[in-house]
């Protein structure tokens, strides 16, 4: 008989409003795609001797995890071990494939709708002794939203966009430019130091966006993204002027020009316009397939290219 698995990763916040929405689906889960899922927390969690027993998490740890009402979830079965009375070996590969695909589909829920939705806590559990059990437990920073999302709420049509961006974006190579933008965002949303999350969010953007070569770099790239996004002249020169801007601003901080220290309350404007405009990129790529395949392709250069030569 093979091993089935289960990772739970229990989220920090909006319980309402999550398990409004779990609610009102079929056995109270919702698929994120990829095999991850938002569900209740399994009772089989709250009611863990692995919790319980203290020996691993402090008192007040093992209430906070139990009281957290919706999880993240992965669920496979190991193709390799069979089960035995008390043998429950981790297929390590495999779990930490589990735990990436849950960040991953976290990361999306926070592109369709920032927020404090997240976990510190993922635990792991298997079939191996009469029934699903827990194993193990492993402590994890929990995605930092910027200040002014905490207290965005989490609606039905934010995780219904969550699974449209995770089925296009789990899947893609790591070495992609998209694989590139998805390593790198997972760092910056886990960043609390500013001016390191300011620039690893640049770093994602240029992944995507950055032309090849010398000469007029800052205004191709400019306008390579408000051409992308916009449609309207109007709003592709708002755009325009807010990339220009925002991306002076990170030329500043990556040459140890701190502008913040003379301009605090910009400092967060421009911030705040750099994660949107990763959001509404990311948004606008992984919606469609052709996009996807066009921006980790060889016709990549060419397709933004053309953009930038159509404004002229």
């Amino acid at each position: 008989m093979l091993t089935k698995w289960v990772v739970i990763a229990p989220v920090t916040s909006q319980h309402t409003a999550l398990w409004k929405i779990l609610s009102e689906l079929p056995n109270k889960e919702f698929d994120l795609g990829n095999g991850v899922k938002l569900a209740e927390t399994p009772q089989y969690l709250r009611d863990s001797p692995f919790l319980l027993s203290g020996d691993v998490v402090g008192q007040l740890k093992c209430e906070e995890i139990q009281s957290r009402k919706i999880c993240f979830m992965k669920e496979f079965v190991d193709p390799e071990s069979q089960s035995s009375q008390g043998d429950y070996n981790h297929p390590a590969v495999l779990l930490q494939n589990a735990r990436e695909e849950i960040r991953i589909a976290n990361i999306c829920l926070w592109i369709a709708q920032p927020s404090g939705v997240g976990f510190e806590y993922i635990l792991t559990a298997n079939d191996a002794v009469g029934g699903l059990q827990i194993r193990s437990m492993q402590e994890l920073p929990c995605i930092v939203p910027h200040q002014q999302d905490l207290d965005n709420r989490i609606e039905a049509k934010d995780v219904v966009l969550a699974k449209i961006l995770n089925e296009g974006w789990a899947p893609v190579a790591r070495d992609s430019p998209l694989g590139l933008a998805r390593a790198v965002l997972s760092k910056a949303l886990l960043d609390n130091w500013p001016a390191s999350r300011y620039l690893l969010f640049w770093v994602a953007l240029e992944a995507l966006f950055a032309p090849t070569g010398g000469g007029e770099f800052t205004y191709r790239l400019a306008l390579r993204l408000a051409r992308f996004l916009e449609s309207e002249p109007e709003n592709t020169q708002k755009r325009f002027s807010v990339v220009k801007s925002c991306y002076r601003w990170r030329s500043n901080i990556a040459h140890g020009r701190n502008s913040s220290r003379s301009d605090p309350d910009k400092e967060n404007i421009i911030f705040m316009q750099t994660e949107t405009l990763l959001r509404d990129a990311l948004k606008a790529i992984l919606k469609e397939a052709l996009v996807i395949e066009t921006i980790n392709g060889d016709e990549r250069e060419k397709y933004l290219e053309s953009q930038v030569i159509g404004a002229r």
